[in-house]
């Protein structure tokens, strides 16, 4: 059993990498929110008609996943490798002691960044078309109904 458990080392790949993932996301989302405030203060020097609530929408849905992806990694890092009695120092919200708690930390998550992606896609849209039914697309209604599904779901199985 001993040496089966040894294989918990593999998964330290899947730690660092979405780690990564997540510093990238972060970074991506850091210079979306400096071209938003470039975009800003243009609009107010020319007084030109630019919509610069997209951009700052942008960069939210990116932080978003960043934060998906570190909440994973963290987790990850917390199943496998930290101790009980190295966990008393973590937040809350980190306090991880199995993998269905893992999953709803996870879900939750992944539930509020499809929230704001469809409310930036939303936004994107009339943007570009203006304000009408006819601008927006099927995928619109799509994604509510995901969300609406997985909250559902979610209910349930908190239930248990």
């Amino acid at each position: 059993m001993k040496n089966l458990l040894r294989i918990r080392y593999v998964y330290i790949i899947a730690v660092v990498f979405t780690l990564l993932n997540s510093i990238f996301f972060l970074i991506s989302g850091v210079i979306e929110s400096v071209h938003g405030f470039e975009i800003f203060f243009r609009k107010l020097r020319s007084g030109e008609k630019i919509l610069i609530g997209v951009y700052f929408m942008e960069s939210l849905d990116r932080f978003l996943v960043a934060f998906v992806f570190m909440i994973f990694s963290l987790g990850i890092w917390k199943l496998f490798y930290v101790k009980n009695d190295q966990a008393v120092d973590l937040p809350a919200w980190l306090q991880i002691s199995s993998l269905k708690d893992l999953k709803i930390l996870l879900w939750e998550t992944i539930m509020v960044t499809l929230v704001v992606f469809t409310i930036s896609m939303i936004v994107n849209t009339t943007a570009e078309e203006g304000v009408s039914l006819d601008s927006l697309e099927w995928n619109a209604l799509v994604l509510p109904a995901i969300i609406l599904t997985l909250s559902v779901s979610l209910y349930f199985m908190r239930k248990e």
